[in-house]
Parts: structure tokens; sequence; C-alpha cells
């Protein structure tokens, strides 16, 4: 791999939308922005995280004998825009229910990052006045399913016709089973490909 001076971005892509998940883990047949699936609009900063925590296991000699992971993600984000319907989406449609998470990530050595994953949304807002455009917290924790999450190309069309069809770029994607997310990359060079 080496150094690949393209792979260098500071500038993410603008861009989180939840959709609904039903029990199955599947995209509702009927998508209405605003009801069960939203793009949170303008997005001042944002961050995206896989955290792992460490635990060492020490022999009474003090030796490390063995280490234990456990692994914790999410994104979060100052969102920029405080309409009515982000707000009242972001209190309380996300409660109790599990969302995809689609965050576009920007684009790094020519190829467009997006992001998916299964998500909890923290049912939050804060509008300080001034510095509106900097106060709107977004929280998402992950939540790893136990077996993959298929979202097929009829699924992308779905959520691309009632959201825009830049949503989502690629033309379908699986969250492996007991994954935090999936990172698809696709190229500029050519629009929607397998990822």
């Amino acid at each position: 791999m080496g150094y690949i001076d393209k792979q260098i971005s500071d500038k993410g892509g603008n861009l989180i939308a939840l959709v609904e998940l039903d029990g199955d883990n599947k995209i509702p047949e009927t998508l209405e922005d605003g009801v069960n699936c939203i793009i949170l609009g303008h997005i001042n900063e944002s961050e995206t995280d896989l955290k792992a925590s460490k635990e060492i296991f020490k022999s009474e000699d003090g030796k490390p004998r063995a280490t234990e992971y456990s692994y914790e993600g999410g994104s979060k984000a100052t969102l920029m825009q405080r309409g009515k319907d982000i707000l009242d989406f972001l209190c309380f449609s996300v409660r109790d229910k599990k969302f995809l998470e689609i965050k576009y990530l920007g684009i790094v050595d020519g190829k467009l990052h997006e992001k998916f994953s299964v998500v909890e949304v923290t049912p939050q807002m804060l509008i300080k006045t001034p510095g509106a455009a900097k106060s709107n917290p977004y929280e998402s924790t992950i939540i790893v399913q136990r077996s993959a999450v298929e979202i097929s190309s009829d699924d992308i069309d779905a959520i691309n016709e009632e959201l825009g069809e830049d949503t989502i770029k690629c033309t379908s994607f699986s969250i492996p089973a007991d994954q935090e997310h999936v990172l698809v990359e696709t190229s500029l060079a050519e629009p929607n490909p397998e990822p």
C-alpha cells in the first residue's frame, strides 16, 4: 500500500440519512420522508468511529497472559438545519426503533465512500442562539446484528426515489453478521457499480 497522497482527504460528504428497519432488518414497503426516513440536512461537522476497549488479564506475577476486546461505534454530528421535520424526527420518531444509517464520508482517491450501519439514534435536540447553525447534536450507536443485513437494488431504488436519487450511490450492499458496518467504495468513473 505505502504512501498514497490521493487518499488524504479532509472534507466529509455532508450527508447522513436514516431509514427505519423492521424487526427483520428490512426496509419498509412504503417509505415516507419525515415519517420513516429522512436526510438530516447540512452538517457543520461530523465524526464516525469504531472503538476497541481492551481488558488485559494478568497472572499473579503481574505478567499479561491474555487480552479481550469489546467494540462500540456510531456517528456524531452537529446539524446546521433546524426545520420542524428534522427536529420532530430526531426528538420523537427515532424512539425505540432501529435505522439503517447512511453516512456519506466524501471522496477519497477518486472514489465515493459510503458507510452503512444499523443504529439506534439518541432522541435529542439543542438549539442555541446565536449559533444555532452549530448547536444541534446528532448521535447514533451501532447495534451489531447476528445475521447479515441485505439491502437490495430494489431497496436502494425505493430509498433514492423517496429521499433523492443521490442518497445512495452503490447498487446493493450487505452488512455482514456480527460486523459493525460496511464501507462501500464507488468509482467516480463507474456510477453505481456493484460493491
